[in-house]
């Protein structure tokens, strides 16, 4: 799981660590990038994440979330939206 810092409690600024889990990236990088047609996760994280949404792969590997296709990104990668796939962006 990966931690974020600084959390605003009451009036003063603490640092307190805040677990993420696989749905809330997924989740903060569609609210990133809204007009994205999908998102790719990391293989380290797509059992996980699968699990969380309660979603299974269709036929192609692929899982609807949040109207967004899904799909395994290979190891080593980062959590990633398709935005600026073919090389323009879709608005």
């Amino acid at each position: 799981m990966a931690v974020l810092g600084r959390v605003v409690s009451g009036q003063s600024l603490r640092r307190q660590e805040v677990a993420l889990t696989a749905k809330a990236f997924a989740d903060l990088a569609i609210d990133e990038d809204p007009f994205a047609p999908c998102l790719w996760v990391p293989s380290e994280w797509w059992p996980q994440f699968l699990t969380e949404t309660d979603r299974k792969p269709n036929a192609i590997g692929a899982a609807i979330y949040r109207n967004k296709t899904v799909r395994d990104g290979g190891p080593g990668t980062d959590f990633q939206t398709g935005s600026d796939q073919g090389g323009y962006r879709r608005r």
